[in-house]
């Protein structure tokens, strides 16, 4: 009789063992799709591209907008050529908007060469038309070329010329269905060049530039 006792109690035991087992079994079922289902919604999610140079590739853009769907196209010394050879990588990630900056580079390096404005001009309409053949449904942005202050390093471009470019590229975004961000007021001094109090080397932005440039992003995002 003893060991039959024990033997039932043993198998009650048991019987809540399972129990408890089919329970959390039961929990985890009902726990995984919900899990599954947000992994998938945010890998769904299509995201915002920033395509550029140094500019954009130096600024956290994830941080700096509090977004987790923002990808940083930026590599340090791109030019707009770069950015045509780049593109079909750029529309695989099938982006909802796109917001490109390029030409700083084309013009710093092309000083002395008069045919660099156009050579500008004319990669940013193949990069306008490549995104908006390859992204119908996304929102396209081009942002204007950002002033530069010259009394850090002579090298830098002429801050009329690339007023001269932006004036060209704004016309030129219209006629593509393209949307063109003005930022170069926002940047410059009395003087017309690139605020001081924006910049660390008169070409790059420190973190109150790019707060300015979080500011006139806001209404886009």
């Amino acid at each position: 009789m003893a060991a039959r006792a024990k033997e039932c109690r043993c198998g009650q035991g048991g019987g809540w063992s399972r129990a408890l087992s089919l329970l959390l079994i039961a929990l985890l079922l009902v726990a995984l799709p919900a899990q599954a289902s947000a992994g998938q919604g945010q890998a769904l999610g299509k995201p915002i591209v920033f395509v550029g140079d140094s500019l954009t590739h130096q600024c956290d853009w994830a941080r700096l907008l509090g977004r987790t769907d923002v990808d940083n196209q930026g590599i340090d010394g791109e030019v707009s050529a770069g950015v045509l050879w780049r593109l079909p990588g750029i529309i695989a990630r099938q982006p909802a908007k796109v917001f490109i900056m390029i030409g700083i580079n084309d013009l710093r390096r092309g000083r002395g060469r008069p045919e660099v404005a156009e050579e500008v001009l004319a990669n940013h309409g193949r990069i306008m038309d490549r995104l908006r053949a390859g992204l119908p449904q996304a929102r396209v942005h081009v942002l204007s070329i950002l002033p530069v202050s010259r009394s850090f390093f002579s090298f830098l471009p002429d801050n009329l010329r690339i007023m001269e470019v932006n004036r060209r590229l704004r016309d030129l975004a219209a006629g593509k269905g393209c949307a063109f961000l003005d930022l170069y007021p926002m940047f410059i001094d009395k003087e017309g060049a690139l605020d001081r109090r924006y910049t660390y080397d008169g070409l790059h932005l420190n973190a109150q530039g790019y707060q300015v440039w979080k500011q006139a992003l806001a209404p886009y995002l």
